[in-house]
């Protein structure tokens, strides 16, 4: 390899880890704004679960199209939804935050989603905060 041959390897060799650099700062970036979202689409759901649906009128119905707004937006910028109850318990995914008797229902099956996690790709931005059956013993 002459020098020249390896100057321009080298300058290849520096822009193609400058443009790594560059892309994990802008996917940084984006998980910061997606958790920042999540903190918002939060607590807009608390107000809402506070209300019947029945009870949705003016402000609030308007509160009820801006949660699917935010929903759409995170989906567009890639963010999926973990801890959905009937999922079976996944320590990477779901945060145990109670345990309750559920009979008929196989032990470790999230049985209601305190908190939505989200994750993008395969990175897990926030843990789901969950609710899971546990074993019940059987009597004789």
């Amino acid at each position: 390899m002459t020098a020249a041959e390896r100057g321009r390897w080298n300058q290849s060799f520096r822009l193609s880890q400058e443009f790594d650099r560059r892309i994990a700062e802008h996917e940084s970036r984006i998980d910061d704004i997606v958790l920042s979202m999540v903190g918002v689409l939060d607590s807009l759901d608390r107000l809402l679960a506070d209300t019947s649906a029945a009870d949705r009128t003016g402000p609030l119905a308007t509160c009820t199209v801006i949660v699917h707004q935010m929903q759409a937006a995170l989906a567009r910028a890639g963010a999926d939804v973990v801890g959905v109850a009937g999922d079976g318990l996944d320590l990477d995914l779901h945060t145990v935050v109670e345990v309750r008797d559920c009979p008929g229902v196989p032990a470790d099956t999230v049985v209601e989603v305190k908190r939505h996690g989200y994750r993008r790709g395969d990175t897990v931005l926030r843990t789901a905060d969950v609710v899971v059956a546990q074993r019940t013993e059987q009597t004789p």
